[in-house]
């Protein structure tokens, strides 16, 4: 029940988004024909666009299982589209005026695709991310290992302990209750904003090979802290910030190029009184003149 409601929503959705959202190209060896409807081929690349097209919660379903909908849904479109061209609809004046609607959108996207693919190049990425990688501030981490108790006379005990020669990371496998006392209490390497406040600030405090003299008291329970290593932490990875990197730079592209055609081309824009509005360019140009004078 739940699969075929979800189907027939995004058959719904595959409505509203158009006949582009099911274009397809023409056929060869690798696009077969899957159905022909009076004569005309559908192609299995008309079928993968569909699928393509569907928001992502449909696509949880594979395209082997949505194939069968989707193959019907393309079908009854051409259906009802020859059927609208008999009904004389192909000469409507609205339906002009949304396929060139229609078609401005898509030359857009297209345009727009192709200009920031072109731009967007690996080695431009590469030189973003080196740039925001030397703007980074330096960051501090430390390795430390924790032993974590209920009462603070425990605490007291496990320190009086390390302090009588106690091996930290044993002491830590029989003691600790915390996550890594398997481990020793190891808890690797951590920035300073990674821990709750009341361990970080007694922890960055501390010296390499440092006991805390006193038990830290946290939600958690009472911990004694020892410190084994400190560090600058290294740069996250271009991997890492590619995605944000790629959207910014974009957005750059974007956003110079509609700069370079607003430069070339002529705009007057008119406000709601239906007088000209001067643009801020020519605006800075009176104001500055006027300052002359």
């Amino acid at each position: 029940m739940r699969f075929g409601i979800v189907t027939a929503a995004a058959l719904c959705f595959g409505l509203a988004m158009g006949n582009n959202a099911i274009a397809q190209s023409s056929g060869d060896a690798d696009d077969p024909v899957i159905a022909i409807v009076n004569g005309d081929e559908i192609h299995r690349s008309a079928v993968e666009n569909f699928y393509a097209s569907l928001p992502d919660q449909y696509k949880q379903y594979p395209f082997q299982v949505l194939y069968g909908a989707l193959v019907e849904q393309i079908i009854q479109r051409k259906l009802m589209t020859a059927a609208a061209e008999t009904d004389g609809l192909g000469d409507d004046p609205e339906v002009a005026d949304r396929l060139a609607e229609a078609k401005d959108r898509i030359v857009q996207q297209i345009y727009l695709t192709r200009h920031v693919e072109a731009a967007v190049t690996d080695e431009r990425l590469r030189e973003s991310y080196d740039a925001a990688i030397k703007e980074m501030p330096a960051k501090q981490e430390i390795s430390a290992r924790h032993i974590l108790v209920a009462e603070e006379a425990e605490a007291q005990a496990v320190i009086k302990e390390l302090a009588d020669g106690a091996d930290f990371a044993e002491l830590a496998k029989t003691r600790s209750t915390g996550p890594s006392g398997s481990e020793g209490g190891d808890l690797g390497y951590f920035s300073k904003d990674q821990m709750v406040p009341e361990f970080a600030e007694a922890a960055f405090a501390m010296e390499v090979g440092e006991v805390s003299a006193e038990p830290v008291k946290t939600q958690f329970g009472w911990h004694v802290i020892k410190v084994e290593d400190r560090r600058d932490a290294p740069p996250p990875s271009f991997e890492e910030l590619e995605p944000g990197l790629r959207q910014e730079l974009t957005q750059d592209v974007v956003a110079e190029l509609v700069g370079k055609l607003k430069d070339k081309a002529e705009i007057t824009i008119y406000g709601l009184d239906g007088k000209p509005i001067a643009g801020d360019a020519e605006g800075q140009s009176e104001e500055s003149e006027s300052k002359s004078d």
